[in-house]
């Protein structure tokens, strides 16, 4: 959200952090969110599922398979 409470749509700002190469500490802080807030909730229910899109830097970024297959087994 802006200072004055609109919301930014993702259309707006992921070109620019893709852009700037934030993308991928953007997408960490998405995965660590999801599991902070839902965590509990996918673990009880299996059959609940959350999907993040990933962007080409999180492919290319040698921490995000060891990230992700951490924080799957927490």
């Amino acid at each position: 959200r802006l200072p004055d409470g609109t919301v930014v749509l993702p259309d707006n700002f992921i070109p620019m952090a893709e852009a700037t190469g934030t993308i991928h500490a953007i997408t960490t802080c998405m995965i660590e969110a999801v599991l902070r807030d839902l965590g509990p909730h996918l673990a009880a229910e299996p059959a609940m599922h959350v999907s993040i899109n990933l962007s080409p830097d999180d492919f290319r970024a040698r921490d995000t398979l060891p990230f992700l297959s951490t924080a799957r087994s927490k």
